[in-house]
This record gives C-alpha cells, sequence and structure tokens, in this order.
C-alpha cells in the first residue's frame, strides 16, 4: 500500500517477510522424529532456534528452554565443558 501510495517502502519494513508453514498436521511425534533425524544427521544443531520451530515450541517456550539451558545443562554439554577445560588448562 505504501510503496503505491509514495512510491516507497518505509524504513523497517524491507525486513518484512512472509513465513510459510507447511499445510498439513503433523502428530507431536512425527515432529519430534523429523528433528531427532535432522539433529542426528547433523543438519540441524540441537540448540538452533530452527530446530525448536520445526518441533512446533512458541516463542516464550523456546526463551525458557534457552533460561533453562543455561541453568541444567545436559551431560553432554557439561561433559564438553570439563574437556574443553582440561584442553585448555593441558
Amino acid at each position: 500500500m505504501c510503496l503505491v501510495r509514495d512510491g516507497t517502502i518505509p524504513s523497517g519494513f524491507a525486513d518484512v517477510s512472509c513465513r510459510w508453514a507447511d499445510p498439513a498436521t503433523p502428530t507431536s511425534a512425527a515432529k519430534a522424529d523429523e528433528a531427532s533425524k535432522l539433529v542426528g544427521t547433523g543438519i540441524l544443531p540441537a540448540t538452533s532456534r530452527v530446530t525448536l520451530d520445526r518441533i512446533g515450541l512458541s516463542d516464550a517456550e523456546q526463551k525458557q528452554v534457552a533460561t533453562d539451558r543455561v541453568a541444567n545443562p545436559s551431560l553432554a554439554e557439561v561433559i564438553a565443558a570439563s574437556a574443553a577445560r582440561q584442553t585448555n588448562g593441558a
């Protein structure tokens, strides 16, 4: 509308885009299976926002997951941090 009316796109609107969604209705198990396979094959990182989007977590849930990861690191993260400390200290 602005482009037609004013001949320009207002600043801040240049980054607006459309996000298409799959019209299918996969089950939660199917979404989790897909994400697990994409992470397991190295296509997506486990901590990626894309991965959390794929399994259907809302923005609020994703923020909570990020907070929880800091407060409660996974066993793999604890082992990786320990290995990094040993490598850097050696």
